[in-house]
């Protein structure tokens, strides 16, 4: 157990992370005027500790001070970096620069851009850039000073209940708008001269790209090296991609600690290699350079990513400590790099990366301790094989509660995809590293590329083998907020109970994992009653669920059912939170299917969907009454597909519910709609997606 004597930063970082939240979501105050309050804060801080000294009685209004103050820091800096709204779309042109590298999607290429709104180049946020891939542009690179006549577009929020929030985390990430770029819409207008470090990096990465893209390699080799060096993954096999995840390991291809620690380790060996007897005066002060120096260079040529970032700032404090021969505290070295980060970018503080890499740390530093001499082998191969169990069970122990909560699975074999996926990881980034520098030497590299792709190639098939075994994950989870902080709350009491062994400890932590399972049941219980049809907001796609139970009945048309990523994307944490089983789904032109009916009580055909006493009919513009009468309700769409939002009205011609017919061109009748059926998420003009309940 640490003492908070010995991380004394911690108790600075803990009022600045409160600044940080208060500023994001309650105070929103002009930094200028919390810049001023700071320095009367400052003032008085400096006159009341001449006054008072080092008098132990007044230590408390000396620690309330420091408190209000790094509280007031944490929201000044937030304030200061909050992204503005109020986009700058010119008459005649809006200035861009180019201010990171493009990445690759499945139809784009993207790259963000500074809005550049004077000519001494402030700016009031940064805009996505977007370029076809069928086009003829070459892209320009970092720095380049952009003009175009196209107009700036803000992000639209999800527009599907529990959606992931696209908007909120570009916005988070300083995004506040985007822009399409064609060829006759923009000219480069020569570069800025404050990019020339992030220029160079590219072309190293450019460079290294290249090298590995020339060796004699697979596809899937290239890929998986360039994601492990680079932090590129967008030439992932998505089967691939979403085996690492499904088995636990996904943070092998994130740039992160791991990685690091690997070139730390690589840097080091070769430091012992050529290690003289007789040390000279500066020669730690040296090595720490160089090793500051080889980090930072593969933190910029990863392209700077948020978990790079925090793992190199990090490092970068140990190595210093270790210079000047202090034992520094791994505790106060992570609370340091993690308000130097926040205070460079307060939002940074929202990342899932940013939250899971800590708090990753944070676990290994304190639970691996503990676990590890719990069991003892002889054998060095089981010692270090329960060396590196020992650190996966310490991240999962304080990371899987936010896994829970924004992926919604849990990996079961993580533990044994752990011990295979970290030492083959170590394998390939060595000798990556190693293929670089020797490149030149086709001999050399030709041999390395070799036993690279077996390696690769065995790896893969190891990991899709996990995704086999049964039981491979636990999903379709859903917890809350106050859920996760509850499970926190009993890791960090359960873990009291075993260093103390003091039994109050133990009966908390019974009665909050009973307050757990209560919540738990509530939901499952709040979802055996559900009953309505919900129609989902995707862009030139039909999507309606029938929702009975915890059942459903997913239709779609038949370009949509091909495009399982699309469907998840919109609809997978809808289920999640409704507590859905996995989808029945059929497609619009299905004919009519006797057993569903007696099943699920729904009557398919290729223009009628019968659901608990409600008719939908498509491309149907009439009815004989006799024929509508026995429906309750009745939802008639002239198209048999609708667009991305309601707000386009001509995709939608009429619904007919309680035997009152309402037209989607009349906005009168539309709020009437809204008004009698109750619907769940408010307006159908702002969410996009109709819930119906019946």
């Amino acid at each position: 157990m640490f003492s908070f004597k010995e991380i004394p930063f911690i108790k600075l970082l803990l009022p600045f992370v409160l600044g940080i939240c208060s500023g994001i979501y309650f105070i929103h105050i002009t930094w200028i005027l919390l810049f001023f309050l700071l320095l009367i804060w400052l003032v008085l801080f400096v006159f009341i500790h001449k006054i008072i000294g080092k008098k132990y009685r007044y230590r408390f209004l000396l620690g309330s001070l420091l408190f209000v103050g790094f509280y007031g820091l944490g929201l000044m800096n937030t304030n200061y970096h909050k992204p503005q709204f109020e986009l700058i779309n010119n008459a005649n042109e809006n200035v861009l620069i180019v201010s990171d590298s493009w990445k690759s999607t499945k139809r784009f290429y993207k790259a963000d851009a500074f809005l550049v709104t004077k000519e001494n180049l402030d700016n009031s946020g940064k805009i996505m850039l977007y370029i076809p891939k069928d086009s003829t542009i070459e892209l320009p690179k970092i720095g380049d000073r952009i003009i175009t006549s196209q107009e700036i577009r803000k992000i639209d929020p999800p527009k599907n209940p529990y959606e992931f929030n696209y908007a909120k985390f570009l916005y988070n990430n300083g995004i506040i708008g985007n822009i399409y770029l064609k060829k006759s819409n923009f000219l480069i207008s020569g570069k800025s001269t404050g990019f020339a470090i992030k220029r160079l990096f590219n072309n190293w990465k450019q460079k290294i790209t290249k090298i590995i893209n020339n060796q004699p390699m697979s596809r899937d080799t290239k890929a998986l090296l360039q994601a492990l060096l680079l932090g590129e993954k967008s030439n992932l096999d998505p089967e691939i991609k979403r085996a690492y995840v499904s088995a636990g390991a996904m943070h092998v291809l994130a740039v992160s600690g791991l990685h690091v620690g690997i070139v730390l380790l690589f840097i080091n060996s070769f430091f012992k290699v050529f290690e003289f007897k007789r040390r000279g005066k500066y020669y730690h002060v040296s090595k720490s350079i160089i090793i500051l120096l080889i980090i930072w260079t593969f933190a910029g040529i990863t392209g700077f990513s948020p978990s790079i970032t925090r793992a190199t700032t990090m490092f970068s404090f140990l190595v210093i400590g270790k210079a000047l021969n202090r034992n520094t505290n791994i505790f106060n070295s992570l609370a340091i790099a993690a308000f130097v980060l926040l205070f460079h970018n307060p939002f940074a503080l929202l990342s899932v990366g940013f939250q899971l890499s800590f708090l990753a740390v944070f676990g290994i530093a304190f639970f691996y301790p503990k676990i590890f001499p719990l069991i003892y082998f002889k054998n060095t191969l089981a010692r270090k094989t329960w060396a590196l169990t020992s650190v996966s069970l310490s991240a999962q122990l304080t990371t899987f509660p936010l896994a829970l909560l924004y992926f919604h699975q849990f990996p079961v074999y993580f533990l044994l995809s752990n011990l295979v996926v970290i030492p083959f990881a170590f394998m390939i980034v060595i000798s990556g590293l190693v293929l670089i520098f020797v490149s030149p030497i086709q001999l050399i590299s030709g041999y390395i590329s070799y036993v690279l792709d077996h390696v690769v190639h065995l790896l893969n098939y190891l990991v899709l083998g996990v995704e086999k075994l049964p039981y491979y994950k636990i999903g379709q989870v859903y917890i809350s907020n106050i859920d996760t902080i509850l499970i926190y709350l009993l890791i960090v009491i359960a873990s009291l109970f075993f260093i103390y062994k003091n039994a109050r400890y133990l009966n908390a932590s019974l009665f909050l994992a009973i307050i757990i399972l209560s919540t738990n049941l509530y939901y499952k219980f709040e979802n055996l009653e559900q009953k309505r049809l919900t129609f989902y907001s995707i862009y030139k796609h039909t999507a309606i669920d029938c929702v009975k139970d915890n059942k459903h009945f997913f239709i779609g048309d038949s370009l949509l059912l091909n495009q399982p990523d699309k469907i998840n994307y919109h609809c997978a944490n809808h289920w999640n939170k409704s507590g859905l089983t996995p989808i029945e789904s059929t497609q619009m032109t299905t004919p009519y299917i006797k057993d569903k009916y007696l099943l699920f009580k729904l009557l398919i055909s290729e223009n009628h969907i019968v659901f608990d006493n409600t008719l939908i009919c498509f491309n149907h513009s009439s009815h004989d009454q006799n024929y509508v009468q026995p429906f309750k309700n009745r939802i008639l769409f002239i198209n048999n597909y609708f667009y991305d939002s309601w707000d386009n009205i001509d995709q939608f011609n009429y619904i007919l519910l309680n035997n009152s017919l309402f037209s989607f061109k009349d906005t009168v009748h539309l709020n009437t709609i809204i008004e009698n059926t109750k619907a769940s998420f408010h307006n159908l003009n702002s969410t996009g997606s109709f819930n119906y309940k019946l």
